[in-house]
């Protein structure tokens, strides 16, 4: 528990908080870009976390406040709207606006302090987080009964709706249905999941975050997702289909004729393959073929690389010198355009690697990496004080 969180509830509300909780940020180790597009992803959450310390108001206004600013971020409940000014607290409200157009009674306001260890704009789904855990605020907070995958799909309503980004739900059911040493199988065509014990033997997984932040309203983010869009669309004139997902890899060539645009091609080509290393992975995981789960990692770099076009120079970059530094796989997580990566390396080679990688990466850019141990962990977490 944050105590300088506590203590900075105290001094800025004059009051004690009555509940703390926590939400874990995510990494994916395969099916990326996939979501959006009703296909299969293998998310965990891991132990960097988003705290909150949370007290009730007599008034009907949201006060929000993080440990990394100074202003506090003010709201009323019947008046919430987006508003550039409110920078990052555009987010956590968002969360009772939509709770309001869902029809639910917030019969009173909030004040909800933040601290986080989770890298911001780090492909780590921090956003994610901090919609997923004020959703379990607010639920339990108002007293309304929602399990943790329903928390996920209000926080992911909450950002496509109220904060613009037309992205899938994996990254909030991650958070929210979080387990430790389990990967979740998340199938976005019905959001039906299932928990898998994903086996590296011998290895390690290693989180790589690249300091280079991004935001994904404003990268080509939005743009991936119109052109899956388009893409199906015309496939859709000769295929029943429902989604990009549906489609099959020995379908592709028929699926390049059929589109007749060669970058639409591209982007339809990574979902459909993508798609199939989720399947191959969990099969190689459950017959402990390590070789095969470090192959089918850097095959899905090269194609996030090559056909979905979202790594970028600096994640390219980490990923070749990631290799040289030892590591058997290494492939970008989340949505790209800067954030994260993760490998697979020896466990007794994590030092050295961890070296070896900070020194070339911080000598080509003047950035320092952020290099450690994934250790996968629960979700949603709620603590009484």
């Amino acid at each position: 528990m944050n105590k300088l969180l506590i203590e900075t509830y105290k001094n800025t509300f004059h009051a004690k908080p009555s509940k703390y909780f926590m939400a874990p940020c995510r990494v994916n180790l395969i099916g990326e870009h996939t979501d959006y597009n009703k296909g299969l992803a293998l998310p965990a959450a891991i132990s960097k976390f988003i705290h909150a310390a949370v007290g009730k108001r007599d008034d009907r206004k949201i006060c929000l406040k993080s440990l990394n600013k100074l202003d506090v971020i003010t709201a009323d409940l019947d008046d919430i709207k987006n508003k550039p000014e409110q920078s990052w607290g555009n987010y956590p409200l968002g969360i009772f606006a939509t709770l309001i157009k869902r029809g639910y009674n917030l019969p009173f306001g909030l004040n909800i302090i933040y601290s986080s260890n989770v890298p911001i704009a780090s492909g780590l789904s921090s956003s994610a987080a901090l919609l997923d855990l004020t959703a379990f605020i607010a639920s339990k907070m108002y007293g309304i009964p929602m399990k943790n995958e329903e928390i996920a799909m209000l926080a992911h309503q909450s950002e496509t709706e109220f904060n613009g980004l037309q992205c899938g739900i994996m990254d909030e059911f991650a958070i929210a249905l979080g387990k430790r040493n389990k990967c979740i199988i998340l199938d976005c065509k019905d959001n039906s999941f299932s928990y898998e014990d994903i086996s590296f033997k011998d290895l390690s997984l290693v989180v790589i975050v690249s300091n280079v932040r991004r935001n994904l309203v404003h990268s080509p983010y939005n743009q991936r997702v119109e052109e899956c869009r388009e893409g199906l669309s015309r496939i859709k004139k000769h295929y029943n289909i429902d989604s990009l997902s549906d489609v099959k890899v020995t379908d592709l060539p028929e699926v390049r004729r059929i589109v007749g645009n060669e970058t639409l091609f591209k982007r339809i080509k990574h979902v459909v393959t993508e798609n199939q290393r989720v399947r191959d992975f969990v099969k190689a995981s459950k017959e402990g073929d390590t070789s095969m789960m470090c192959k089918l990692l850097n095959e899905s770099h090269e194609s996030l690389k090559t056909d979905y076009e979202v790594t970028g120079e600096y994640l390219d970059y980490i990923h070749d010198i990631s290799l040289r530094a030892g590591a058997l796989a290494e492939r970008m997580t989340g949505a790209g355009f800067g954030g994260s990566s993760i490998a697979l390396i020896k466990n007794e080679d994590f030092e050295t690697f961890k070296e070896s990688v900070f020194r070339e990466y911080y000598k080509k850019y003047k950035i320092r990496p952020l290099i450690f141990l994934a250790d996968i962990c629960d979700g949603l977490i709620e603590k009484d004080l």
